[in-house]
């Protein structure tokens, strides 16, 4: 019996492996991300082999996966996609989540924020809310 060509663990390689077949030179572009199409956490047995199989990876630029993972409704915190749009995180993993944002660890520690400061962020957000109802 022959080895899988592909790994339960690397999954850009498994991508690349895959389209070397077709196309011997195809890298993944400097700077792309692979996204997962059936997210990760959907998958009940994590050793599942489809989790990590060239049918469920696409190569995405940065701001495209990250639309992706908007449009789904997915959490996002410091900059990774946490959780799934629908999916309840478990106590341990809320606990995390509190944890990362606790003390030192957030990015905003120590800040002092001002009235003025307060003023700028305030109508910052009142016109992203604006372009976000008025733009298709």
């Amino acid at each position: 019996m022959s080895n899988p060509i592909y790994t339960h663990s690397n999954y850009r390689l498994n991508l690349t492996r895959y389209w070397q077949q077709f196309y011997p030179l195809w890298k993944i572009p400097i700077g792309y991300h692979v996204h997962h199409i059936k997210p990760k956490s959907l998958f009940k047995d994590k050793d599942d082999p489809r989790m990590h199989h060239p049918r469920n990876l696409i190569a995405l630029h940065p701001d495209d996966h990250i639309s992706i993972h908007k449009l789904r409704g997915d959490s996002w915190l410091q900059g990774k996609f946490l959780l799934i749009a629908g999916m309840k995180p478990s106590a341990a993993t809320r606990k995390k989540m509190s944890e990362a944002q606790s003390g030192t660890r957030n990015a905003r520690y120590g800040v002092h924020v001002t009235d003025q400061i307060r003023l700028k962020m305030s109508k910052a957000h009142w016109y992203y809310k604006r372009a976000v109802l008025v733009c298709p």
